[in-house]
């Protein structure tokens, strides 16, 4: 009769192990992917917030070389590090941490409907106040701040060269001199002063603290400063090329001046005649200084200004709310409800009630999860009273179906991952080839990040199937000692 009981015990234990499966792997889908620590945890752990100053800002940054324009030559090498130690300062990985894992934690409960209201809300302001300090400081009173001159000086320089074919007396200019000349007439403090002015300006206006800006930088006395430096340069090299010329009486020089084009030196000149003779009979200062600053002031005006009113006009209609948006979200801090999430997921009425019904859902069955542990434990109680003959051999039993399934389901699971998911995962389930840029380190980062997750889900597995196994190898041997053992030690049978 007993081995009939135990005969029909089999099947029942085969539903005891996938019951067993199944509540192991939906235990720990909860203590994972429904957990918010989870989350945070992985993300530590892939050390995300030191990752996007490490690794994705500077390939952000190599890919924004080849989107620049081509006429305007930006060294980005050059500014690289200052750009993403500033952004770190702004944006501290301490700062991005406590923001995203405040989010997890705020938003993901409603998602599973332990809760059904929340608020998040991120201060703005003071990351904007950051930003203009460190702005100030690293970037403008920094390495940065240089390059971007000198690269402002070239292409500025580039621009004036446009205009050398009106210069008269075959004058010309290598970049090299109107480099030099331009940065002298306009110096890099002078420039960073009017940089740091800006700044406030649009912080002002950002932060709410002012409705309008202008932004106003006076180049006049900066566009004469260039033209006296350049008329300077150019009478020196008027006046070699003057007395390079061959000497010739004055009657020849005459002539030769009286046919003359606009603009251009005679062939000779009389050996009695000095440059500055000649300069000033052909009232050559004026008509060269005239030149350059036609030539300069076509490509630099007198004065530069900014205002609001340009910004809008330039955003246009479409984006002007959305630049008033962004003020008062620095100035009040950016907040987001579940009015907000719902309106973003869902459109219609029955679309929210069905959403809700599924968050209501989850949200029952991780209360009541404990309770599908029961329907397991049932069927090894209803095993154990077919196979043991006492209370002491039907326990045995019990420990033992539990022991040897929670055994094979930990080496099962071991070998399994160790063997074959594992070592695909770590070749990386992404295949970074297939992406160039932003995307590749974010692709290998991704790889990382599954793998790590994959870890850490298989890891919960084996933890719990080996804590049951050691918990019912313990209990069942205490048994075993109790009941065999320790009889026999006394000269006793069980």
């Amino acid at each position: 009769m007993i081995w009939v009981r135990r005969i029909s015990a089999i099947p029942l234990i085969i539903i005891f192990i996938i019951l067993f499966i199944v509540v192991v792997v939906l235990t720990q889908v909860n203590g994972t992917f429904a957990n918010p620590g989870f989350y945070n945890d992985q993300l530590r752990q892939a050390d995300m917030y030191n990752f996007i100053y490490d690794k994705a800002m500077p390939a952000a940054l190599d890919e924004m070389k080849a989107d620049l324009a081509s006429d305007f030559t930006l060294n980005v090498q050059a500014i690289e590090d200052d750009a993403i130690s500033a952004v770190r300062k702004i944006l501290p990985p301490e700062w991005l941490q406590q923001r995203v894992e405040t989010a997890t934690n705020t938003i993901i409960p409603y998602f599973l409907g332990s809760t059904d209201h929340f608020t998040y809300t991120v201060a703005l302001k003071d990351r904007v106040m950051q930003a203009s300090d460190v702005i100030k400081s690293d970037i403008i009173m920094g390495n940065a701040f240089a390059s971007l001159y000198d690269d402002g000086i070239s292409y500025a320089a580039d621009m004036v060269a446009k205009n050398l074919d009106i210069l008269p007396y075959s004058l010309t200019f290598s970049k090299e001199e109107l480099e030099n000349s331009l940065k002298e007439a306009i110096p890099q403090d002078w420039a960073a002063s009017q940089a740091s002015a800006a700044v406030d300006s649009l912080t002002s206006y950002m932060d709410g603290d002012s409705n309008h800006f202008t932004i106003t930088i006076p180049l006049k006395v900066r566009v004469d400063a260039a033209v006296n430096i350049l008329t300077g340069l150019a009478d020196q090299k008027i006046e070699a090329k003057f007395y390079s010329l061959p000497t010739c009486s004055i009657a020849q020089f005459n002539q030769s001046v009286q046919t003359l084009p606009p603009g251009s030196l005679p062939r000779c000149r009389p050996a009695g005649l000095s440059y500055q003779e000649f300069k000033n009979d052909f009232n050559i200062d004026t008509k060269v200084a005239s030149s350059i600053r036609q030539m300069i002031g076509e490509k630099i005006p007198d004065q530069w200004s900014y205002t609001d009113a340009d910004l809008i006009n330039k955003l246009g209609s479409d984006h002007e709310q959305t630049l008033n948006d962004a003020r008062d979200r620095i100035q009040n801090g950016y907040t987001i409800t579940e009015t907000d999430l719902r309106d973003k997921i869902a459109k219609t009425d029955a679309e929210l009630n069905n959403f809700d019904t599924v968050r209501h859902r989850i949200n029952t069955a991780r209360t009541w999860l404990w309770t599908i542990w029961l329907i397991p434990f049932a069927f090894l109680i209803i095993i154990a009273l077919l196979c043991g003959r006492n209370w002491t051999s039907k326990l045995a039993c019990g420990l033992a179906v539990l022991f040897i399934t929670s055994l094979v389901v930990y080496i099962a699971v071991t070998v399994t991952y160790s063997h074959f998911a594992e070592p695909r995962l770590a070749a990386g389930v992404l295949d970074i080839s297939q992406y160039e840029g932003v995307k590749a380190v974010m692709a290998e980062k991704g790889n990382e990040v599954i793998h790590n997750v994959a870890n850490t889900f298989v890891s919960h597995i084996k933890n719990m199937t080996l804590y049951l196994t050691i918990g019912s190898g313990v209990v069942l041997l205490g048994l075993v000692i109790w009941k065999v053992v320790l009889p026999r030690t006394r000269g006793t049978t069980l």
